[in-house]
């Protein structure tokens, strides 16, 4: 008797199926995955499928830009604060149209209504402006610390500019979630960064070149307009790239914490900027009791020069040649630098009619007289 796991439902036992792979559908058999695309290759794929938006979001200002500069006394140096602020107003205007043009493209590749009123939103221009003004303040005062500082910053700051628009946030929570994206990945944005920095070095020295060989004002501003229309896309779409990358794989344990580490690193930078200014200015303030007193001792061995001169001059009609010839009617002994023991400068003219006292204090040089 046959074991009832070889029977079939009939009670025979089941032949067995040849299947001939000749015979076999198509449609049946698994089709070869696509071969994965490289960052770059998605870059260059969302540049030329939106090279016409890019180009006239950047246009638009970039030709009022070009043409507010060669028309205006803003060339001329004058009017630099409102140069400033127009240049502003046109990263801010360029930075968010790109965004929100490229996060409409991911919002259509991923299934998403996208439409021009939930993507351009005057809110969003306001917040992109926040994120660059903050995000420069921040890093400009980790620089003050020794640079590092500000290395730092500009790393973890490094994709806040697209928050405002992809996920609706204001520009301080922006610069700290873009902390919190990148923390614990630096290793894997750093070459991103580099590789930015090298192609922007790339462009401007190949402008420069260009620029200085046709020499032509008008046309130089029309080369670097050019340039500034190839690469500001692709640099955004680059980092644009990295930004979904990040958010993507972003991790619940790495939720914003709201701690203010940067803001307390940034207020230490312009605090010591600060000091340096404030010492730059008053110079005094945190000389040695030494030094303010070789200071006075100097000022005063120049004023007892400057009497021995002029008593000597109405005397003979004319200045000494040396301080030594002063020795011994006008002055007992030639005062001397108290701190390096060296002869203070004098200098006179040929015909004696005029001389040049210098001495050097610890403030900078003080010279009287003028040479004739």
């Amino acid at each position: 008797m046959q074991s009832p796991n070889t029977l079939g439902a009939t009670g025979t036992v089941p032949q067995a199926v040849i299947i001939n792979p000749s015979t076999t559908s198509s449609a049946t058999m698994p089709e070869p995955a696509a071969p994965k695309k490289t960052l770059m290759q998605q870059v260059v794929e969302i540049y030329w499928e939106n090279a016409l938006t890019l180009s006239f979001i950047i246009l638009v200002p970039l030709t009022g830009q070009m043409i507010l500069w060669e028309l205006s006394p803003l060339k001329r140096g004058e009017l630099l604060p409102l140069g400033f602020l127009w240049v502003f107003i046109l990263l801010v205007l360029q930075s968010w149209g790109i965004i929100s043009a490229l996060n409409k493209w991911s919002q259509r590749q991923s299934g998403q209504p996208a439409t021009a009123g939930s993507t351009y939103r005057i809110k969003q221009i306001f917040a992109t402006a926040g994120v660059i003004i903050l995000g420069s303040f921040l890093i400009l005062g980790g620089f003050f610390l020794l640079i590092l500082p500000g290395l730092y910053l500009l790393l973890y700051f490094s994709l806040a500019l697209f928050l405002p628009v992809c996920e609706g946030t204001g520009a301080y929570h922006s610069l700290m979630t873009s902390k919190a994206y990148i923390k614990g990945r630096e290793k894997e944005l750093i070459p991103h960064l580099l590789t930015s920095a090298v192609v922007l070095a790339a462009t401007e020295l190949v402008m420069l070149t260009v620029t200085d060989f046709f020499g032509v004002a008008f046309l130089n501003s029309s080369l670097w307009g050019a340039g500034l229309l190839l690469i500001t896309p692709l640099m955004i779409s680059y980092f644009f790239l990295i930004f979904r990358k990040f958010r993507k794989n972003y991790t619940a344990s790495a939720v914003y914490s709201g701690r203010n580490f940067s803001v307390w690193l940034t207020l230490a930078g312009y605090l010591v900027a600060a000091a340096a200014v404030f010492t730059w200015i008053n110079p005094g303030l945190f000389r040695s009791q030494q030094a303010v007193s070789d200071d006075q001792k100097r000022v005063q061995d120049k004023q007892v020069i400057e009497q021995a001169l002029q008593r000597y001059y109405n005397d003979i009609k004319s200045y000494p040649l040396t301080l030594d010839t002063l020795k011994p009617h006008y002055l007992s002994k030639i005062p001397f630098d108290p701190r390096y023991q060296l002869p203070y400068v004098y200098q006179s003219a040929n015909d004696g009619q005029s001389y040049k006292l210098c001495l050097q204090l610890d403030t900078g040089l003080s010279c009287s007289g003028q040479l004739k």
